[in-house]
């Protein structure tokens, strides 16, 4: 069992928040439902521990795992044999674990979309999905195969995100330890000789020797917050709490923000195009591309947009109405509608989406770089400039006498 936190709307239109403990994120939906509650938001907490943490066990196994599966399985292998053969094969100690545990629960009649259900940590509500409707269609190896090749091309697009946002976070770490450097080891020893000169010094060189005094002065405070704050932001950002705050201040900030838009909305249509096609209910399917899309905005649009499907809007009505989404959205969603194709158009509109987050990744480093080179040049010009200002001043004097 899970513990997971929820908000919901009652039927008076009152918004209550609480704890609930069950195997996955539609459980609590299901109970919150018979409750007579309207979900807006629903989250597994995490402890402290496992904040920032995706998934128990690295992408790269459960590609190799689902691949595994799917060939026993077209090849003709029951699922407990095709587990049995899977189990002692993969790289994970944690997944070999899993893999047992899953092993016994298929042997005791569990379906295996139930018994994947059992272990959010290792397997998501997309995973589980595919998993169960690839059992309803008598299509399991195909559905596994399909999620090899997402979780794939998911984690190819995760690193490239992660490398772009982590450059900035680099340079300005750089950055941070060359001021200390500077103000601490290099500013000092020019003092000293300013001192011993005696003249006046130039308001650039005082303002200069005034910083590095504090830094000197108060070097334990200074590393202590250079390292404390960026750790407690982080793990403050990464809490339920936070998640809020740190979801909206991503989707506008300059730069990142439209990394950060493309990519959970790419998620978005990805997912929902697999589940639809999978032929998963309209809720679930909201309710699991919002999950897998990891971003409050949009799991509290989406939970609009299943308000309003519910009362019989279509979906692309439903998400015309709500501001998070770029209409490019809504106007493909009522095509593919229309057309009877939506699950192929929402695969479009991801690709077109993934695409662009590719692109804004790989120019981030070269919109960043002369920013923070222009910023950390500007400040070693002003130590160099306030440094030799008294040298020149020193010089000129002594040349006059």
């Amino acid at each position: 069992m899970n513990l997971f936190i929820f908000k919901a709307t009652k039927e008076d239109g009152k918004i209550v928040t609480g704890q609930m403990k069950a195997n996955t994120q539609n459980d609590v939906m299901r109970l919150l439902t018979l409750k007579k509650l309207q979900p807006i938001f629903i989250k597994q907490k995490q402890s402290l521990f496992k904040l920032g943490v995706g998934s128990a066990v690295p992408q790269k196994d459960l590609v190799v795992f689902s691949r595994q599966l799917s060939f026993l399985l077209e090849s003709g292998v029951p699922i407990i044999q095709s587990l049995q053969i899977t189990q002692p094969l993969t790289q994970s100690t944690i997944l070999k674990h899993v893999l047992k545990q899953l092993i016994n629960s298929v042997d005791k009649g569990k379906n295996l979309s139930e018994a994947l259900a059992e272990h959010p940590r290792v397997f998501n509500n997309l995973f589980v999905s595919l998993t169960q409707a690839g059992e309803s269609s008598g299509q399991l190896n195909t559905f596994l195969t399909q999620l090899a090749n997402d979780i794939e091309s998911s984690d190819k697009l995760r690193s490239r995100v992660k490398k772009a946002l982590m450059y900035p976070m680099f340079v300005l770490s750089v950055g941070v330890v060359i001021i200390i450097t500077l103000m601490v080891f290099v500013v000092p020893k020019f003092a000293s000789v300013f001192e011993s000169a005696g003249s006046e010094l130039p308001v650039m060189t005082k303002l200069l020797m005034a910083i590095s005094d504090f830094f000197v002065n108060n070097l334990i405070l200074v590393i202590f917050v250079s390292i404390f704050i960026p750790i407690v932001l982080f793990v403050y950002l990464m809490s339920p709490a936070g998640r809020k705050f740190r979801d909206q201040l991503f989707w506008i900030v300059p730069i990142i923000g439209p990394i950060v838009q493309k990519n959970s909305i790419a998620r978005f249509t990805k997912t929902l195009s697999y589940l639809m096609s999978a032929g998963v209910n309209v809720t679930e399917s909201l309710n699991n591309a919002a999950s897998a899309a990891n971003n409050y905005l949009i799991e509290t649009a989406t939970q609009n947009i299943i308000a309003k499907v519910e009362r019989g809007q279509s979906i692309g009505q439903s998400i015309s109405r709500e501001k998070i989404f770029p209409e490019l959205i809504a106007h493909m969603v009522s095509i593919g509608e229309e057309t009877g194709k939506l699950d192929a158009t929402l695969q479009k509109v991801s690709e077109f989406y993934e695409e662009q987050v590719k692109i804004a990744a790989d120019a981030i480093a070269d919109l960043i770089q002369p920013v923070f080179i222009v910023v950390l040049g500007g400040f070693v010009a002003f130590v160099v400039i306030a440094m030799y200002l008294p040298i020149f001043k020193l010089a000129g004097a002594a040349g006059g006498f």
